[in-house]
């Protein structure tokens, strides 16, 4: 079985197979022993992508820990590059929730589905122990591949409206949204809309 997850810069799908070896026993308690770290002149860029393909090879490993944490990071980034792609963002992860409740009500076939991929995505922290949970990990895995392609989908198919989402914001959620400010030194800073008020 493949998953696919569809970045917003491009139209390439990758697909990453679906083998999950057999649990193994409860490893004794050992001593941690410290590597040398390396030193990269160049890093590759963190895309929502890299967290689910990083995930799919800890879930492989049986490193249910690390995957879990890896499917949260690679559902919430892919929300924030979707914000970000309408000039917007969030700091939280209730304003988070807020975003997806409205994409849930106003831009999606299925919202219930939508809504619980989102869910189940970010219940994979929960997952700690890495020989009890690999099932459920392995659906939280698939719920953000789902999320994650649907917010793209939102994207593509121009479902999203940035200023009825305002609008109905409006007094109640608003001043929790993040927008863009370009620094004089060119850089660009999200912060809230209030304090942007303020500077000017």
């Amino acid at each position: 079985m493949l998953q696919q997850v569809r970045a917003f810069s491009t139209t390439l799908l990758r697909s990453f197979p679906r083998s999950f070896p057999r649990l193994p026993v409860t490893p004794p308690l050992a001593r941690v022993v410290a590597e040398e770290l390396k030193r990269y002149e160049h890093c590759s860029p963190v895309t929502p992508d890299s967290h689910i393909k990083m995930a799919n090879q800890h879930i492989r490993d049986l490193d249910v820990a690390s995957a879990s944490k890896e499917i949260r990071l690679g559902s919430s980034l892919q929300l924030k590059v979707f914000l970000r792609t309408y000039e917007l963002d969030v700091d939280s992860f209730s304003m988070q929730t807020n975003v997806v409740n409205y994409l849930t009500e106003n831009c999606v076939d299925d919202g219930e589905e939508f809504s619980s991929n989102w869910n189940c995505a970010h219940c994979a922290h929960k997952h700690y122990d890495d020989f009890e949970h690999l099932l459920s990990v392995s659906i939280s895995y698939d719920a953000a591949v789902d999320f994650c392609n649907e917010l793209y989908e939102i994207v593509m198919n121009k479902r999203f409206d940035k200023n009825h989402l305002l609008a109905e914001w409006k007094g109640r959620w608003d001043k929790e949204l993040l927008f863009p400010v370009v620094m004089s030194d060119g850089t660009v800073v999200y912060t809230r809309g209030e304090e942007i008020m303020k500077k000017e």
